[in-house]
């Protein structure tokens, strides 16, 4: 299988704590990858899903089979070049608490408070929601049309709002959503560290390969609760300790 993965920091490969003590790639791409597979992500921390869409756009025709993960709605939906990976800012506020870790000169520092003192008034619930459907329809239907097999990841999703939730009817191949509350339970100390590949331990990101995998050779277009999934959710105090940002707690 050749597989392109698009996304944000859920997708992406590289550790999303670059001073993390855990070196080796425990992402869930690399399970896939191991299995035999030729994989290649374009996923990015701190992206949108508008982001993702424009590299999907740009590199689908590459591959047989796609996995998709949408990405907050509320992130900033477009930036400058140069600026990637700050789609998730909302404040000059959260600039400031991240601002070490981007290596930003003065002049892009100023052009994102710029943008995001602009944006504040121009926040619009209802349109987030829209660009996140069209993207969801555009995805699934070129997939579709093109015969390249994807599965949808939800990531920030619950699926309790239906008007704020994506509808699915269009949809060209399964559904998985609810992945943030499953590395949410895992890590609830979470901050703005995460010493997890892809925000998830090597054990759920083992797990989650296998979830994807799955899809994959489902031709039913499930629509899928991770957090109801056992092997996804079970507790285990040992793991959650071993990725805490207290580098006392830490197990190697």
């Amino acid at each position: 299988m050749r597989i392109g993965v698009f996304g944000d920091s859920f997708a992406d490969r590289t550790a999303y704590n670059p001073d993390s003590p855990f070196k080796e790639d425990e992402s869930w791409i690399q399970a896939i990858q191991l299995g035999g597979n030729n994989i290649t992500t374009y996923g990015k921390t701190g992206t949108s899903s508008w982001y993702s869409f424009e590299q999907f756009l740009a590199h689908h025709d590459q591959f047989d089979h796609i996995v998709f993960m949408y990405s907050s709605p509320h992130r900033i939906h477009h930036l400058p070049e140069g600026l990637e990976g700050l789609h998730f800012l909302n404040t000059p506020d959260d600039l400031y608490a991240h601002r070490r870790q981007k290596g930003l000169s003065i002049e892009q520092e100023l052009e994102i408070v710029r943008i995001l003192t602009g944006r504040v008034i121009n926040i619009s619930p209802a349109f987030d929601v829209w660009v996140r459907q069209k993207i969801f329809s555009d995805v699934n239907n070129i997939c579709r049309n093109k015969k390249i097999k994807l599965v949808n990841v939800l990531t920030f999703e619950d699926r309790k709002e239906k008007h704020y939730s994506t509808n699915l009817e269009d949809r060209a191949g399964d559904c998985l959503y609810n992945l943030l509350a499953v590395s949410k339970k895992e890590l609830p100390t979470m901050g703005q560290v995460d010493n997890r590949w892809c925000h998830l331990s090597k054990e759920l990101n083992l797990v989650f390969s296998q979830v994807i995998s799955q899809s994959f050779n489902s031709t039913d277009r499930n629509i899928v609760d991770l957090f109801k999934i056992k092997d996804l959710t079970y507790d285990n105090p040992e793991i959650t300790a071993r990725y805490t940002d207290d580098p006392s707690k830490i197990k190697n």
